[in-house]
């Protein structure tokens, strides 16, 4: 009779430790799926809604990347990074676009004036280009 009320204990244990695990899965698999999918309604609100915005395009482990994302930050603008190697709705988002992932080679802006692409620099190189494209877009400080 004991070993009855201890293995029932025991697993009364078990079957709470596995429902709190698998809780802690569940909700940590919603909060992947939602931190992911901010960028793709962000994206979405920004095109449906008509207003401007500066996109990078970049990738993990890309100098160039971290330059440009440098050189924006210094400027005050405002942009928001689509991390290529990581992001889950990249196609999503090009589309919402009109674009292709050929048309991507990071690190790239892609300058949005109400809702739809107004130009794009790709593939950059040298400091010097952005700051030109900043320029002539209006962009910079």
């Amino acid at each position: 009779m004991e070993k009855d009320v201890e293995l029932r204990d025991f697993l009364t244990k078990v079957i709470i430790t596995i429902t709190i695990l698998v809780i802690c899965i569940v909700l940590f698999v919603f909060a992947m799926i939602n931190k992911n999918g901010l960028r793709e309604g962000k994206l979405s609100k920004i095109v449906s809604n008509e207003e401007d915005a500066i996109i990078l395009f970049r990738k993990n482990e890309c100098s160039n990347c971290d330059d440009i994302e440098a050189i924006l930050k210094d400027n005050s603008i405002n942009f928001v990074v689509f991390n290529t190697d990581t992001e889950r709705y990249i196609n999503t988002n090009l589309e919402l676009l009109n674009l292709s992932r050929s048309d991507i080679v990071e690190p790239t802006i892609v300058y949005i004036k109400e809702g739809k692409v107004y130009s794009t620099l790709v593939n950059i190189k040298k400091n010097n280009d952005l700051n030109e494209y900043l320029e002539y877009n209006n962009l910079s400080n």
